[in-house]
């Protein structure tokens, strides 16, 4: 498992489902992004939700793919980023 998940969830799916783009653009914007790595990230997530939407395994895939799109210090301000979002996933 990775830090990028909690439980069986990952970071998106501990959110309402309609709310993963939202997330994501807010942790985009902590992440000091270039246009081109956005973009990148931008299709990486889009992939993923054609593809049944934020599961653990799109989300393994993307933490993947968004690796060697990162800087070091940006991919792990993104698994913080994301680790955080899990941590306070809905209670409910």
């Amino acid at each position: 498992m990775t830090s990028a998940q909690a439980g069986e969830k990952s970071c998106c799916a501990a959110h309402a489902k309609n709310d993963g783009k939202m997330c994501m653009s807010q942790t985009y914007a902590k992440l000091n992004l270039t246009d081109a790595q956005k973009a990148k990230l931008d299709a990486l997530h889009a992939e993923a939700d054609k593809a049944g939407g934020c599961t653990k395994e799109s989300m393994e895939k993307f933490m993947k793919s968004a690796e060697g799109i990162l800087s070091k210090e940006q991919f792990a301000s993104l698994k913080a980023e994301c680790t955080k979002m899990c941590d306070k996933g809905p209670k409910a």
